[in-house]
């Protein structure tokens, strides 16, 4: 089965056309990539994206060579892939190991003495680096880096 969804995906690759109506105006979703029908919608990818328009909607789908493809409404042609723990785990290692170093810095900083002017520069610089990587920690943490 995954072998004849690569073979749909790669026959499709070079910009297909779906048009469709909404609200009784015609429309159409350009450069996509047609994936498939299940339970009465049509998807495609754009830019990444994995969108579908209702299947009543549609009034051709045309591939990348100008012929129209033939889509049936009740097959359900489109299985999408099924995340796993694996997909969503990322593991982010250089986000979670600055937003440590962060909070180490800043922990080691609570009981400084601050003697003088010098002292005072050093603790804020110290305070600046370490909040510093915990927000470029957390950036990269929700990047999934």
């Amino acid at each position: 089965m995954k072998k004849i969804i690569f073979i749909l995906m790669v026959g499709c690759v070079f910009a297909d056309t779906i048009v469709y109506k909404v609200i009784g105006i015609k429309d159409k979703a350009k450069n996509v990539i047609y994936i498939g029908i299940k339970d009465n919608k049509v998807y495609y990818i754009e830019d990444t994206f994995i969108y579908n328009v209702k299947c009543n909607n549609v009034i051709e789908i045309i591939n990348s060579d100008g012929n129209q493809i033939d889509f049936d409404c009740s097959s359900n042609t489109y299985i999408p892939k099924t995340l796993t723990e694996l997909d969503t785990n990322k593991n982010p290692v250089i986000g979670g190991t600055l937003i440590c170093i962060g909070g180490g810095l800043l922990m080691g900083n609570i009981d400084n003495e601050i003697n003088n002017e010098d002292d005072l520069d050093n603790w804020k610089a110290q305070q600046q680096l370490g909040y510093g990587l915990i927000a470029l920690g957390g950036i990269l943490v929700t990047l999934g880096i």
